[in-house]
């Protein structure tokens, strides 16, 4: 028979009987002297709930759509900062005749919040925005196309038109996550001074 043996860990007394016992007394000693560090993180939790609400919310992802809106607008004011090709066959800035294309841009979250979709359904636009090769327009059902030359108006069964230049509408990617990475920082630093 074996003898039993007693441990003193701190307050506890450990009784073992045995072998096996011994090692649940060792690993019992070893436990209490590894070191107690108490961290007081409800601040923190605090903090990460705002962050999480915050960053993961339909709210952020709007706000991203929302400054790529924004982004779209000021290049259709500025003619792209000065970078799209002016217009040969009228005065004014380019893709402004009719303000449709300007108009019609929007921004969608996904479903979950944790996307946004920026763009547009105007057919137009993917023409107007990586330009165009030169093409030829035809009138449809025999009939005969009009447009006003220099003397006077001129009727053509078809044109051969020079192409658009492309006008690009949307921000580059770099251009995105600039964007979106200062949106970030702003909030980060919002919830920071809460």
């Amino acid at each position: 028979m074996v003898a039993p043996v007693f441990f003193r860990i701190g307050s506890a007394l450990l009784r073992g009987g045995g072998a096996n016992d011994l090692s649940n007394a060792a690993q019992a000693g070893a436990a209490a002297l590894r070191p107690r560090i108490h961290i007081d993180d409800r601040n923190l939790k605090k903090k990460m709930a705002a962050l999480k609400a915050e960053l993961g919310s339909k709210n952020m992802m709007s706000a991203i759509g929302m400054r790529q809106l924004r982004w779209i607008d000021e290049h259709f004011k500025t003619g792209g900062h000065g970078t799209w090709p002016g217009i040969k066959s009228r005065p004014g800035s380019p893709l402004l005749n009719t303000g449709r294309l300007r108009a019609s841009f929007t921004h969608r979250v996904g479903l979950f919040g944790h996307s946004v979709t920026v763009g547009t359904t105007n057919e137009v636009a993917p023409y107007h925005h990586f330009g165009t090769k030169p093409y030829t327009i035809s009138a449809r059902d025999g009939g005969s196309l009009m447009f006003v030359g220099r003397d006077g108006p001129v009727f053509r069964r078809s044109v051969r038109h020079p192409g658009l230049a492309a006008r690009g509408m949307l921000p580059d990617t770099r251009e995105v996550e600039q964007m979106t990475e200062s949106l970030i920082k702003a909030s980060m630093q919002k919830i920071g001074q809460k």
